[in-house]
């Protein structure tokens, strides 16, 4: 029975991180290797931490000062002993059997990543009717950059360790996981989607998905302008699809810092700089023809754009 060692990166989280540690130490596959990486906690999630690891010797506490969920990431690759890697967030859960099921995938068609739905605020499993779906490296990589039921999450999904050779998640930004996806699935033969929910995602005010304006927003245009070049020289054909992502990106940045009333004019230039030469592309796209008409205005004339999105904020409609 292949081992699978699960990562899970702590930094108070000790609301929710008896919860999130008994769903693993309860899963129905039973060969885990349980990395606890606590990020220099201020809280009591290193002590929560402890309690579990006197009484399940699979479990391996690392305590660490604070360095990013991305620096207890690749500590946990380093000393993952496991044939597969799984990553859980620490204020999340999952469910019993999630291993168990995406093991049996992994088994029957030979895969180097598996994937599952997610509960939460982001569900993936409405999207299509199938139970499950094999994917090549090429399909899986055009539905990466689709961003619809594949997306660069890491929490559901399980990946072969031998991936992550040479590939390290890059450690001061957020959106960690988009910057290295693309790069995994590239180096895949089959990719497996089971469509059923194992995942459970917890909303809480401090999540990423969940924050109004950060100057660090900017570190998801950066990856994903990475997935463009990425894309234009490997599978030009499929690049458009990230090219419409990353307009829709740049207009949603630009929407949070309006809503925020953060008027930075030199950033606002630069997300209408990013645009410009995509422009054309978004307008042909399926999507909403307020934002087509925001990011086209914003090319045009930057500043009764500003105005416009101030006004059009007012109304409720971007």
């Amino acid at each position: 029975m292949d081992k699978i060692s699960i990562i899970v990166p702590i930094y108070n989280v000790e609301n929710y991180l008896e919860r999130c540690i008994k769903t693993i130490v309860n899963q129905t596959y039973k060969n885990l290797e349980i990395i606890l990486i606590n990020d220099g906690s201020t809280d009591n999630s290193l002590d929560i931490c402890k309690k579990y690891a006197k009484y399940d010797d699979r479990i391996r506490l690392i305590d660490k000062p604070n360095g990013g969920v991305s620096s207890a990431r690749n500590i946990g690759l380093k000393i993952a002993t496991g044939n597969y890697i799984g990553f859980v967030d620490g204020d999340d859960w999952i469910d019993k059997n999630m291993y168990k099921d995406l093991m049996k995938i992994v088994s029957k068609y030979h895969l180097d990543i598996a994937i599952t739905g997610i509960f939460g605020k982001i569900n993936t499993t409405k999207l299509i009717n199938d139970k499950f779906i094999l994917f090549t490296r090429e399909q899986a990589l055009v539905e990466l950059f689709k961003s619809t039921y594949i997306q660069s999450f890491l929490w559901q999904k399980i990946f072969k360790k031998e991936l992550f050779e040479k590939i390290k998640f890059p450690e001061g930004k957020i959106y960690e996981d988009q910057f290295i996806m693309y790069k995994l699935f590239n180096k895949c033969h089959k990719i497996g989607y089971i469509n059923k929910r194992h995942y459970y995602y917890r909303d809480t005010p401090n999540s990423i998905l969940n924050k109004s304006f950060s100057l660090n927003d900017l570190s998801l245009i950066d990856s994903t302008y990475n997935m463009i070049k990425f894309a234009q020289q490997n599978y030009p054909a499929s690049s458009n699809y990230i090219i419409e992502n990353y307009v829709r990106q740049n207009l949603v940045i630009l929407k949070r810092m309006m809503t925020a009333k953060y008027y930075d004019y030199e950033l606002v230039k630069n997300i209408q700089l990013n645009i410009k030469p995509y422009i054309k592309i978004y307008l042909l796209s399926k999507h909403k023809l307020i934002t087509k008409i925001v990011g086209l205005m914003l090319v045009i004339n930057l500043k009764f754009t500003i105005n416009l999105y101030k006004f059009l904020l007012k109304l409720d409609l971007v």
